[in-house]
C-alpha cells in the first residue's frame, strides 16, 4: 500500500505542478497579447508521464485482466473474444498486436489519449487544471479510467467535443461522437446534446435540491428498477448487450437497499455545497462553457442516485458525466481559492479534502483482496 501512496501522490502532485505550469504560462502569454496554444510543453510531458504510470500497471481496475487477456489473444492470432468490440477499437488494437507493441505500451497508448482528450478541452481553461489534475487522480476518476478504458475513451472526446458546440461547429461535434462510438457506442446518446439550447436548467438551487432529494429517495428502493427490465434492447444498442442479455438476473442480485458508504456521502456533500453555491459561480463564469457543464454534472448527479441500485448495470454511464463533474468541482476550488475571506479558505479545503479522499478509501478497501485488489498499484513485473 506503501508503493500506491507514493506512485498515486506523485503521480496527482506532478499532473498539479504541470497544470500549475500550463496556467501561468498561458495568463502570460494572454497578458502578452497573444493566445492560448493547444499544445504546449508541459501538456506534452504530462501526457506522457500520465501514460507511463498507467502504462506500467498490473491488475489495476476491474476490467484490466480482460483487456490483458483481450490483447494477449490478438498477439497470437486468435480473434475468438468473449464479447463484441466496437470497430476503431478492435482495429487500432489489430494494428498494435501486428506490430508486436508490448501490452504494456498498449495500455499507455489508450491512457494517452485519455488524458490528452481530456485536457485539451480544457485549453481555454488553463486557470482550471492544477485542480483538475488532482480530482482527476484522487476523486475516483482515474481507477474508472483503468477499468472501463473503451468508454472511458469516448468520455473524453465527448467532453472534448462540447467545444464544438459552444462554437456552433456540428460537422465537427457530430463526427467526434461518431469517433467516441468507435470505442464505445453508448456516445451516440450525445448526438441530443447538440440539438438542446443551453439554459440555465437548474437556476432555482432549492429545486435542484429537491430533484436530489427525489433521486435519493427513489434510488435507494431497488423495486423501482422492475420497471426498466424492457430497456434490454436500448442497452443493447448502445454497447450494454452483454447487461442486457442478463438483465433479469442482475435485478435479482441486486441488494435490496445500497448503502450510504462514505465515498458516497462525500460526494453528496461536495454536491450539495455546489449547488448551493451555483448562483455565485454562474455570477463569477458568466461562459456558456460553465453553464452547459454544470447542467450535464447535475444530470449525472441525479442519474447516478437514481440507478445506484441497479449496480454496474446503468452506472457505467457514469463515466460520462463523471469527467464533467471533475471539471465543475475544478470550478468550485478555483471559486473558492480566488476569494480571500475566512470562510472561502476553510470552504476551499473542506471541498479539496472531501474531492481527494475517494482514492484513500478504495485503497484501504481494496487491499489484502488478492487479485480482486484493483485499487492498489503494482508494477508489472511484480506479477509475472
Amino acid at each position: 500500500m506503501l508503493l500506491s501512496i507514493f506512485i498515486y501522490c506523485f503521480l496527482g502532485f506532478t499532473m498539479y505542478g504541470l497544470g500549475t505550469i500550463a496556467a501561468k504560462n498561458s495568463e502570460s502569454r494572454m497578458q502578452n497579447g497573444g493566445s492560448a496554444r493547444s499544445l504546449s510543453w508541459e501538456f506534452l510531458l504530462l501526457f506522457l508521464f500520465f501514460s507511463l504510470v498507467s502504462g506500467l500497471r498490473y491488475n489495476v481496475g476491474v476490467d484490466y485482466l480482460s483487456y490483458l487477456q483481450f490483447y494477449g489473444q490478438l498477439l497470437q492470432g486468435d480473434y475468438h473474444f468473449n464479447q463484441i468490440y466496437e470497430l476503431g477499437f478492435l482495429k487500432i488494437s489489430e494494428v498494435l498486436a501486428a506490430l508486436g507493441v508490448h501490452f504494456t505500451l498498449y495500455f499507455a497508448f489508450w491512457a494517452f489519449w485519455q488524458v490528452s482528450f481530456a485536457y485539451l478541452s480544457l485549453k481555454n481553461e488553463r486557470y482550471l487544471l492544477p485542480y483538475f489534475g488532482l480530482i482527476l487522480v484522487f476523486g475516483g476518476s482515474y481507477l474508472d479510467w483503468m477499468n472501463g478504458i473503451r468508454q472511458a475513451l469516448a468520455a473524453c472526446i465527448v467532453v472534448y467535443s462540447t467545444e464544438f458546440i459552444l462554437q456552433r461547429k456540428p460537422l465537427r461535434y457530430f463526427s467526434l461522437i461518431i469517433l467516441a462510438s468507435l470505442f464505445h457506442r453508448s456516445a451516440l446518446v450525445f448526438v441530443i446534446l447538440y440539438i438542446l439550447p443551453i439554459r440555465d436548467y437548474f437556476r432555482n438551487r432549492y429545486i435542484t435540491l429537491l430533484l436530489l432529494l427525489l433521486a435519493l429517495i427513489i434510488g435507494n428502493d431497488p423495486r423501482w428498477l422492475g420497471s426498466i427490465r424492457s430497456f434490454d434492447k436500448l442497452l443493447s444498442i448502445i454497447g450494454y448487450g452483454n447487461y442486457a442479455s442478463n438483465l433479469e438476473l442482475i435485478l435479482e442480485t441486486v441488494p435490496k437497499q445500497m448503502g450510504f458508504g462514505p465515498r458516497r456521502i462525500m460526494s453528496l456533500l461536495i454536491n450539495v455545497v455546489m449547488i448551493w453555491v451555483s448562483p455565485r459561480l454562474k455570477e463569477r463564469y458568466k461562459t456558456e462553457k460553465f453553464l452547459m457543464i454544470y447542467n450535464i454534472s447535475i444530470i449525472g448527479l441525479l442519474y447516478y442516485n437514481l440507478f445506484a441500485n441497479s449496480g454496474y448495470l446503468f452506472l457505467r454511464f457514469v463515466y460520462y458525466f463523471e469527467i464533467f463533474q471533475a471539471v465543475s468541482i475544478a470550478y468550485l476550488l478555483h471559486y473558492f481559492r480566488a476569494r480571500h475571506s475566512y470562510d472561502a479558505i476553510l470552504a476551499f479545503f473542506l471541498i479539496f479534502a472531501l474531492s481527494v479522499s475517494n482514492l484513500p478509501i478504495s485503497l484501504v478497501a481494496d487491499r489484502g483482496k488478492g487479485l480482486q485488489d484493483y485499487s492498489n498499484y503494482k508494477f508489472f513485473w511484480q506479477c509475472k
